[in-house]
């Protein structure tokens, strides 16, 4: 009894089954520090000879050829001994029938949602076994953005619903806004989001500054006002207080110095500065979160300072003054955050440059005559979308598909050369138009990956044909 007491009191500091498996899966990646060029692949595809010259192919018929029955070898159990076990298997498979008929059916309906995740060579690492990670390994990572192999963090969790690594429990960091907005930005995308959730982070993140707004500033702001008008404030001991506000910025410290490392390395990923990547970075909730730390240790040293000054000259109203400059402090800060977020809700166009790159990208190609029609819209620096209508040059497109295809080029005069009728000529025509069409097609696929090669964020092209 004094063991089950034991285990049902661990199990109740570990997280439920539900929670760890609405955590998201990864597969692990090791990240290249210099990226392989993309391919092009200039073998052309075989011709394509008409239906009626199509021969089947003589890969078509099989033969099936019957196992081999090999003789058991010396030692090896013989079909009495084997007899032996049958009740216990028929036991064994009686028991758990019905669990393995509904093991299928769950995995089916619960499978998760699997990512590739990249990470250097130092970084990947599992912290609990202390083994390297594999390619195309199971990981998970925790809302706090740490990774572990899946086994070894569900394992943890079952005991101790804390990360191993800044001890921060996942059902608060799950019940965050913020960590709740990042949640929902990983989800694929769908028939009813085709580009994704990424804008939720940016919602989520917009909400959490709204509520700073009101309650962190407009509270303060109310309090120190409330305190000047009616006076009568009387200072204590302030022990407890100094107490209060050292455990505080301890605490704030702490978090802040973990956001400021991931932004700095973020950055430095992204080839931006700490500062722009405040302003313009994909990142709202590590900038919300090291934007609120940093008001709230401004905050508890203009506290600090105010009790300080009031309790040696003996000037209560002092301590009124501090909180309105807390308040102001809060609200300011609120503000930028919430224009922040609007500015990602509201996917504006791509930097000027980056655009006018694309374009000189897809002009400089030989078989492109004009682009017209240009729009792009970004999301920070990770994510943006392209858009433009493009004219192909005709003479130099249809002189490219004859370089490129010149054993075709002469299989067609030969097919034409034997048409006799006119529909044998129109069935010919056809055929042309649509080769044409299908290299026209290639065509486009090639120069959406240059783009893609020269800039990376532009998850989505879209090149319409004039």
């Amino acid at each position: 009894m004094q063991n089950l007491r034991e285990e049902a009191r661990i199990r109740a500091m570990g997280a439920s089954d539900d929670l760890i498996a609405s955590l998201p899966i990864y597969r692990y990646r090791k990240r290249s520090d210099v990226e392989d060029p993309v391919e092009l692949s200039t073998t052309p595809p075989p011709p394509q000879l008409p239906f009626s010259v199509q021969v089947p192919s003589p890969l078509a018929n099989t033969v099936e050829v019957p196992e081999r029955i090999a003789s058991p070898p010396p030692g090896s159990p013989t079909s009495s001994s084997l007899k032996k076990n049958t009740k216990k298997k028929r036991r064994f498979k009686f028991f758990f029938k019905k669990r393995e008929s509904e093991e299928p059916q769950e995995q089916e309906h619960h499978e998760p949602e699997v990512r590739y995740l990249e990470l250097n060579e130092e970084d990947a690492s599992c912290s609990i076994c202390l083994c390297e990670y594999e390619n195309d390994e199971n990981l998970r990572q925790l809302g706090c953005k740490h990774h572990f192999h899946q086994t070894c963090i569900d394992e943890w969790l079952h005991l101790n619903a804390k990360c191993p690594l800044c001890v921060q429990n996942i059902e608060e960091t799950m019940s965050n806004l913020l960590m709740y907005g990042l949640w929902r930005s990983l989800k694929q995308p769908d028939l009813d989001h085709p580009y994704g959730y990424m804008t939720e982070k940016y919602a989520w993140a917009l909400v959490s500054g709204v509520g700073v707004f009101f309650l962190g500033g407009g509270v303060t702001l109310y309090h120190g006002i409330s305190g000047l008008i009616e006076g009568g404030h009387v200072l204590h001991d302030l022990q407890p207080a100094f107490m209060a506000l050292g455990g505080c910025f301890l605490f704030e410290s702490a978090t802040l110095t973990v956001a400021y490392s991931h932004i700095k390395k973020a950055a430095r990923e992204k080839g931006l500065s700490f500062f722009e990547f405040l302003k313009n970075g994909a990142d709202p909730t590590s900038v919300q979160v090291f934007m609120e730390d940093s008001a709230a240790l401004m905050g508890i040293l203009i506290a600090g300072t105010c009790l300080s000054v009031s309790k040696l000259f003996l000037v209560p109203w002092l301590d009124s003054v501090g909180s309105i400059a807390i308040g102001l402090l809060l609200s300011s800060v609120a503000v930028w955050l919430v224009k922040r977020n609007i500015n990602g809700l509201i996917q504006t166009r791509m930097d000027k440059e980056k655009e006018n790159e694309i374009v000189n990208l897809i002009v400089q190609d030989p078989v492109i005559k004009s682009v017209h029609d240009v729009k792009s819209t970004s999301i920070g620096p990770d994510w943006a979308r392209f858009k433009a209508e493009i004219m192909f040059d005709a003479e130099k497109l249809v002189r490219k598909y004859q370089e490129m295809h010149p054993h075709r080029v002469s299989l067609d005069i030969e097919l034409l050369k034997e048409c006799k009728s006119d529909q044998e000529v129109k069935d010919w025509l056809v055929n042309q138009s649509s080769e044409l069409l299908f290299f026209v097609g290639r065509e486009i696929d090639r120069i959406e990956l240059l783009i893609r090669e020269k800039r990376p964020e532009v998850k989505h092209i879209d090149l319409e044909m004039l």
